[in-house]
């Protein structure tokens, strides 16, 4: 048995942390002695902890400025929404610090946290993303061995963490293409990188979907869905114009979105700019996307970036007719025509996708017929870490 300690930020609803409660679920499967130490202990998903995790949050030994407090994830009190704490978080960030300094600034916020004194085997900060996590693990924990996770291929994000990497023994990427970015900002650390899919818990997805689904907006004959937040690379803003042409082309559909972000009422307001705001339905968070997943028509994903996308693993779980933005990381689950679509991000290429598809009832019937044949197997990923565990 060995002590794991697994990092994150918090447990609200996002394909990270869904990953991370099934990882969670893996770990304590195998009897490993599992922690989890959150920036805040909070969010819908930590029902989905197994009761065997001991879950806590870091400890602050001094109250830092509501401005750094913003920047590592916290929740925003009235003084972190203020004005001046935004004003100053963006200072900090952008003219105090700055790319080339970033470092600095999560180690000003390391001496405001407690160190995490037991000794553990294992350490994975498999949040990423470039938070405070990473500094936090690499700094601030004792172990054997440290993971650091990697979840997608756009690594703007790199300057804040390119101090803290290099002090971890792996860095796992979730998919093929993700991995070569990393490499090619780290080269010296590419022996030390390697592709490892999250994990889904297929089993709960498929139970979860049974679970009644009662919401008087998801309504309508034809519906389309997508699940994810709602930012930039997910491509909503893509999926708002996709609904314009298609409804100018005389489609008569819905398609939901399931998901918060910070573009969510921006995104609302496009829609009413382009007058489809009935035909594309912003619906926020949901709980338990899978009921919503299992009883639509097509499950449609405009992404710019990703990493693995775990939504696309779930709608392949339920078989459902996906149809996908033809990027790197779809290409790893999805083959065109097979058992599922790809396309360009291109509006009017997207539409006529989605016509060609509802077109095609054959077509569709093999692709469902491929998706029930096909298996979803994550066990070779475990190994993976028993292998790194045991080096």
């Amino acid at each position: 048995m060995s002590k794991i300690l697994v990092l994150g930020r918090t447990m609200d609803m996002g394909g990270t942390e869904v990953a991370m409660a099934a990882l969670l679920q893996k770990l304590v499967e195998k009897k490993e002695d599992v922690t989890l130490l959150l920036v805040e202990k909070r969010g819908v998903l930590l029902e989905r902890i197994p009761k065997e995790v001991e879950v806590r949050q870091m400890i602050w030994n001094k109250k830092p400025h509501p401005a750094l407090e913003r920047i590592v994830g916290k929740r925003e009190t009235p003084a972190e929404r203020s004005f001046y704490a935004r004003g100053m978080g963006v200072f900090l960030m952008r003219v105090v610090y700055g790319k080339k300094r970033y470092g600095k600034l999560y180690e000003r916020i390391l001496e405001c946290v407690e160190p995490e004194t037991k000794q553990y085997d294992l350490v994975f900060d498999f949040f990423g993303f470039g938070a405070f996590t990473t500094a936090f693990g690499a700094r601030k924990t004792n172990a054997r061995k440290k993971a650091v996770w990697f979840h997608g291929e756009n690594l703007w994000w790199l300057f804040r963490t390119r101090d803290f990497i290099p002090e971890y023994d792996k860095i796992y990427c979730v998919s093929e293409p993700v991995r070569k970015q990393v490499i090619a900002r780290f080269p010296e650390l590419a022996d030390r990188t390697e592709v490892l899919m999250n994990f889904i818990d297929i089993k709960q997805v498929q139970r979860r979907s049974e679970e009644p689904l009662s919401d008087p907006q998801y309504t309508g004959e034809l519906k389309f869905l997508t699940v994810g937040r709602a930012s930039e690379e997910k491509g909503y803003d893509i999926a708002v114009q996709i609904t314009a042409e298609l409804k100018k082309r005389g489609l008569r559909f819905k398609w939901f979105i399931i998901g918060d972000g910070r573009d969510l009422n921006k995104l609302r307001t496009m829609a009413k700019e382009y007058q489809v705001e009935q035909e594309i339905i912003f619906l926020g968070m949901r709980e338990n996307p899978a009921p919503y997943v299992k009883s639509c028509d097509l499950y449609l994903q405009p992404s710019r970036h990703e990493g693995y996308p775990i939504t696309i693993v779930e709608a392949r779980s339920l078989q459902k007719v996906i149809i996908a933005s033809d990027i790197p990381s779809m290409r790893e689950q999805i083959r065109d025509g097979e058992n599922g679509y790809l396309c360009p991000l291109d509006v009017m290429q997207f539409a006529d996708k989605i016509q060609k598809v509802l077109a095609d009832q054959e077509g569709r019937d093999a692709v469902r017929k491929k998706l029930r044949e096909e298996p979803i197997d994550f066990s070779a990923g475990y190994a993976q870490i028993e292998a790194f565990a045991k080096k």
